[in-house]
């Protein structure tokens, strides 16, 4: 093909791309003329934006590490730990809620207890005294409205016993979920 032929195609090709646009604009314009001397022209538009419900977690730490119980947690029964930091963020109403779905903790060891159960790790959010046993029904811990950082402090509670809690690395999953109604 040509050099001229190859530039007439590609004029075509504009000039029908132009006609396109044209014939898009809407026909309900709004003009506005000003004639003669000085003077002004407005033209108003509506614009409209949707936004969505948006809703953030962040958990200061991705794991917790429960402290190790010593004889006067056994003689007390308990030992609280200082669980995640959890802050939200959102535009709209919000809760957020705990739950374990295993029955049990993981022991890890040769002595290790085998059915130590999620419901000996209480929780709280400070400065409450953690009391709430943990459970595999999601349990809400905290709610609010709109936000740009609410804080919640989780506290843990490991109930200990001298003739069951036998040594050994014991682990449980825990699920946070943040929810907008």
């Amino acid at each position: 093909m040509s050099r001229r032929r190859v530039r007439a195609t590609h004029w075509m090709h504009a000039l029908a791309a132009v006609a396109v646009v044209g014939a898009a604009t809407p026909a309900a314009a709004q003009n506005c003329t000003v004639n003669g001397a000085a003077g002004n022209c407005t033209v108003t538009r509506n614009i409209s934006m949707p936004v969505q419900r948006t809703i953030r977690m962040t958990l200061s730490s991705t794991a917790t590490a429960l402290t190790p119980p010593l004889a006067a947690a056994y003689d007390a029964g308990f030992q609280d730990t200082n669980g995640p930091t959890i802050t939200v963020q959102a535009n709209s109403a919000w809760r957020v809620q705990i739950s374990a779905a295993a029955a049990n903790f993981t022991g890890t060891g040769a002595l290790a207890r085998a059915n130590k159960p999620r419901a000996d790790l209480r929780w709280g959010i400070a400065p409450a005294v953690p009391t709430t046993p943990l459970s595999a029904t999601a349990t809400t811990i905290g709610t609010g409205v709109a936000t740009n950082g609410t804080v919640l402090n989780v506290v843990y509670r490991t109930i200990w016993s001298w003739a069951l809690d036998t040594p050994g690395t014991y682990t449980l999953a825990i699920t946070y979920t943040l929810i907008t109604p």
